[in-house]
């Protein structure tokens, strides 16, 4: 069964300085970060902003390319590359390596988790492109590392649910730490089906507030893992909800807990999850594999 989400090969990084200290790592030559008012070559860099993930455990990203060429005249040269940390945040966790000083040349950007040393969180930093030759220099791109855990269910039950269509149904998950939601997950066992997800806090241990959803996306035999918007969370209960369109297959397991309580009420597909959850029945003694990503703050 395969992960909607693959990483790339391993590249050679830079040595980990996990400190909160404010560092600037270079390569090229950068010999000066001032503009040439008077030169008649220009920075251009094919991406601006660049997303890397992964998840705790899991093999480091893959590494990305930005195109570095001269939209102007003349010859770019003494092109080099700096990263900048955001304060207070570890540093060291970045790596970007020109091909060349002379445009075009590629610039090679991995994030790393160093092996395990750095935690969960959201981490930000800036590479900057610069030559004394440009008239624009230097130029900037933005950095965002997510480097996320799970909590829920993340290991694949052997079963399948046998889920009956139009009801919006889960089980509770606890979330140990304030953290920052950034994806809804369900493990499926048989790919065809459509799935809506949903995630309610919990007020009197019953689901309560809508906190996020998805759209109806195609179940898939394996994990599936939907990006929302990042939502501060605290740490607590919430109710991870799903519904399907037709009979569907998910991993599950029977407990026969009467703890492990099922929230269940009938919900048309095609209508849009509310914002409250409703009046609604329950079970027990079943367990679902629906879990979140969220990155520590």
């Amino acid at each position: 069964m395969g992960k909607v989400n693959g990483f790339g090969i391993y590249v050679l990084i830079p040595v980990f300085l996990f400190s909160s200290v404010f560092l600037i790592a270079s390569c090229g030559d950068d010999k000066s970060t001032d503009p040439d008012t008077d030169a008649t070559e220009v920075i251009e860099l094919s991406e601006t902003e660049l997303d890397f993930a992964t998840d705790v455990g899991d093999p480091d990203p893959a590494n990305q390319v930005v195109s570095v060429t001269n939209t102007g005249a003349g010859t770019l040269s003494g092109l080099g590359a700096t990263i900048s940390y955001q304060a207070g945040q570890p540093t060291g966790w970045l790596s970007a390596i020109l091909g060349g000083t002379i445009a075009p040349a590629d610039l090679t950007i991995q994030a790393t988790t160093g092996g395990g040393a750095l935690a969960s969180g959201i981490y930000n930093a800036t590479v900057r492109v610069a030559s004394s030759k440009a008239n624009n220099s230097p130029q900037l791109i933005d950095i965002i590392f997510m480097l996320l855990t799970k909590y829920g269910k993340p290991i694949e039950y052997a079963n399948g649910s046998n889920h009956s269509p139009n009801y919006l149904l889960g089980s509770k998950i606890t979330v140990p730490a304030a953290c920052t939601l950034t994806h809804l997950c369900v493990i499926g066992k048989t790919a065809g089906p459509q799935v809506k997800m949903a995630l309610y806090t919990e007020v009197g241990g019953q689901p309560s507030q809508l906190v996020a959803s998805t759209p109806a996306t195609v179940l898939v035999d394996g994990e599936l893992e939907l990006a929302v918007t990042p939502t501060p969370i605290s740490a607590g209960n919430y109710w991870f909800m799903a519904v399907y369109n037709t009979t569907a297959n998910v991993g599950f397991l029977q407990t026969n807990d009467p703890n492990d309580q099922v929230k269940f009420f009938s919900f048309t597909f095609s209508s849009e999850i509310p914002a409250t959850y409703p009046s609604h029945s329950t079970y027990t003694g079943q367990v679902f594999n629906y879990y979140i990503k969220a990155a520590l703050d």
